[in-house]
C-alpha cells in the first residue's frame, strides 16, 4: 500500500512584466497553486498603458485622432471595460480576499521597481491594495517619496507566514526624480529600470525563501538600494 512515485512538490508561481500581470488573473483563478512571486506587475490597463513606453507609438496614433486630453483618456476609460474581462482588474480581488467558490486563498509576493519604464510603480502598487491583506516592510521604497497607503506595515526584521497574506517590495536604483513623473506619463526610457528588478540578488533570494520555506522577510534589513 506504498505509493511509488514521490509526493509532488507543491506547486509555485513566478511571472515577470506580462507574467506578473496576468499572472495576478491566473493567482487568482488556480485552485492547486496557492504560492507566487508577480515581478514588475500591474493593473488596470487603464492605468498601465499611458504610463509605458512600449504604448508610446500607437498612443501618439490615438492623439492624432483625439487631440483633446480628456476625450482620450475618456476613451481609455471605456475601453478598460473591455480590458476588464480578461486583466487584473476582474479578477485580483478574489485572489486572497474573497476566493472564487472551491478556490483557495492565494499569497504573492510583488515586487516592483524605481523608474520602470514599461510597467509603472503607480500600477504595481495599485495591484497591491486592489489584492488585499498584503503587507510591507516599514522600510519598502517610497517612490518621489510618495505616501504608500493601503498596506499593512510591519517592522524590517520580522519573518512572517507566508501562508498569512502576501507582500510588496520595492527597489530603488538611483534613477534622478525628473525621470519619474507623477503624471500620466512613462517613466524616462534612458534609466528604465524594467529587467533589472528581478536580477538583483535580494529579489532572487526573497522569492527562494518564500516558495522553499514559506516565509516572507526583508532580504536588505530596510530599502532595498540596489546597482543602477
Amino acid at each position: 500500500g506504498q505509493p511509488v512515485l514521490p509526493k509532488a512538490p507543491p506547486r509555485r508561481y513566478y511571472g515577470n512584466s506580462l507574467g506578473g500581470i496576468m499572472g495576478s488573473v491566473f493567482m487568482s483563478l488556480s485552485t492547486d497553486t496557492t504560492h507566487g512571486v508577480l515581478g514588475v506587475p500591474g493593473g488596470p490597463f487603464g492605468i498601465l498603458l499611458p504610463r509605458s513606453k512600449d504604448f508610446a507609438a500607437l498612443f501618439d496614433i490615438i492623439r492624432l485622432r483625439y487631440d483633446n486630453s480628456l476625450a482620450r483618456i475618456s476613451m481609455m476609460s471605456a475601453i478598460q471595460e473591455q480590458f476588464t474581462y480578461l486583466e487584473p482588474g476582474g479578477y485580483v480581488n478574489h485572489l486572497w480576499k474573497d476566493p472564487l467558490p472551491n478556490t483557495p486563498q492565494h499569497s504573492v509576493l510583488i515586487h516592483y521597481g524605481q523608474g520602470d519604464a514599461q510597467v509603472n510603480w503607480v500600477a504595481a502598487e495599485w495591484l497591491g491594495r486592489s489584492i488585499g491583506g498584503m503587507r510591507a516592510f516599514d522600510g519598502t521604497m517610497r517612490v518621489r517619496n510618495c505616501t504608500l497607503f493601503g498596506f499593512e506595515f510591519v517592522d524590517n526584521s520580522a519573518k512572517l507566514n507566508g501562508t498569512d497574506g502576501g507582500l510588496m517590495q520595492g527597489y530603488y536604483f538611483d534613477v534622478p526624480a525628473e525621470n519619474i513623473p507623477l503624471e500620466n506619463l512613462p517613466c524616462a526610457s534612458a534609466t528604465d529600470t524594467h529587467g533589472k528588478t528581478r536580477r538583483t540578488a535580494h529579489a532572487m533570494e526573497q522569492t527562494r525563501v518564500f516558495f522553499e520555506q514559506d516565509v516572507i522577510y526583508n532580504p536588505c534589513g530596510g530599502a532595498c538600494h540596489e546597482q543602477p
